[in-house]
């Protein structure tokens, strides 16, 4: 298939979902594996206004430092996932997200203690959080709606949950 042909059958498929009443997106997949690699997405992708557009970030691997992304207030058709980090103590530098348009998966972090979103109101798809075994507080406490579920399981530590501003699930 050339790439022209691809482009519409993409196009094509994204129509007849929004016509069905089923909002899609495409969205890049992007693997951040490093700090450097995040610190490179965030300066490439980020606008000034704090907006990341039609990409789903999955951050794993080596990264222990969410600081690039401190300017991050709303991803547009995309996900966030947080997932296999060995080193990630804190997502505190995303204090500045306000919304996210597609899912919030955070999962199987060794070393995160904490998980705290001062700004996060809305999640459009699901949020996630399991398998975080030294996680002891989620404070979440502008989140007023989920799209989807909200999940949160196997996180042994896990003390406090604070979602006093929740509606909308």
């Amino acid at each position: 298939m050339t790439r022209t042909k691809a482009v519409v059958t993409l196009a094509l498929l994204f129509l007849l979902a929004s016509a069905a009443g089923k909002p899609t997106f495409a969205a890049e997949d992007v693997e951040v594996k490093t700090n450097d690699a995040l610190a490179s997405l965030a300066q490439q992708m980020i606008s000034a206004e704090g907006v990341l557009q039609n990409v789903t970030m999955n951050i794993t691997g080596g990264v222990t430092n969410l600081t690039p992304l401190s300017g991050l207030k709303h991803i547009k058709n995309g996900n966030l996932t947080i997932s296999g980090t060995t080193n990630l103590v804190s997502l505190a530098p995303l204090e500045n997200l306000e919304v996210v348009d597609g899912d919030l998966y955070v999962g199987d972090n060794e070393a995160l203690t904490k998980i705290a979103l001062p700004s996060l109101t809305e999640v459009g798809g699901y949020v996630g959080i399991q398998y975080d075994g030294a996680l002891a507080d989620i404070s979440l406490p502008s989140l007023t709606e989920v799209g989807g579920d909200l999940g949160m399981s196997n996180n042994g530590a896990l003390t406090n949950i604070s979602l006093p501003s929740l509606t909308e699930v």
